[in-house]
This record gives structure tokens, C-alpha cells and sequence, in this order.
């Protein structure tokens, strides 16, 4: 596999953990979410712009407090 021109900055490769700022739920893109049809490997920024973050999606009362926390809601782990 050939690294797409400026996927690396400084020596570091690009994040491939996601994770909610809400819940700490982390989104891994080489494991994806097969329980919810994302198969393993997809990049977050592949992700459909109707992503939620599962914590939220399955708990009504967070939802309910804080909305529908979407791919936004989401910061790059740096490694």
C-alpha cells in the first residue's frame, strides 16, 4: 500500500483513532464498527456525514441532554 502524498507530517502518520469528546468512545478505523455496517479499515473522514457516535445513538437520555453528537463531535488521537 502506497501513503497518499501529505498523510505524514513531521515523522507522524495520520490518526487512525477517533475519539468522542463527549464519552470517550474511541472510533478505530482499522477496526471499524461491523455491528453498525462500517466495515474494518474505513477512515473516519469516509464516514457518512450522517455518522453518530454509538454511545449516543443507544442511550436516549444523553441524547436527549445533549442532541446527536455527530463525526464533529470527534477529535484525532496523536501518536
Amino acid at each position: 500500500m502506497v501513503a497518499k502524498k501529505g498523510s505524514k507530517a513531521k515523522g507522524k502518520s495520520a490518526p487512525k483513532r477517533w475519539v468522542c469528546r463527549h464519552c470517550n468512545y474511541i472510533y478505530s478505523e482499522q477496526l471499524g464498527e461491523p455491528h453498525n455496517g462500517i466495515k474494518p479499515g474505513t477512515a473516519f473522514e469516509d464516514l457518512p456525514d450522517t455518522y453518530v457516535c454509538p454511545v449516543f445513538a443507544l442511550d436516549v437520555s444523553i441524547t436527549r441532554d445533549l442532541g446527536k453528537v455527530g463525526k464533529e463531535g470527534f477529535e484525532p488521537i496523536l501518536f
